[in-house]
């Protein structure tokens, strides 16, 4: 085990973390986003507390949303990747 292990366990957390793609189905509590971001809010950047704000879409919203994105593209990336885009949009929000 390495030096800084024994200091700051959060190192090894960090060092073993691995992006997941897979998502579970069911919604996650409203009330658990909210903490989360609330918590998120105070992660060190710049030793400042930036005023961050946050918009949720939910329900046919998140269509809008994704629509709306695909709807900046360029006629050539929309007919490259607009379907495969608004579906990755759909999926992640």
């Amino acid at each position: 085990m390495h030096q800084d292990q024994l200091e700051y366990p959060v190192a090894q957390l960090i060092r073993d973390r691995r992006t997941v793609r897979q998502f579970r189905e069911d919604p996650v509590p409203q009330l658990l986003i909210t903490k989360l971001l609330d918590i998120a809010c105070w992660a060190p950047n710049h030793g400042f507390r930036e005023p961050w704000r946050f918009i949720q879409y939910r329900g046919e919203a998140r269509r809008t949303f994704a629509e709306s994105v695909v709807a900046t593209f360029s006629a050539e990336e929309k007919e490259k990747n607009g379907d495969r885009r608004l579906a990755y949009y759909m999926d992640i929000l």
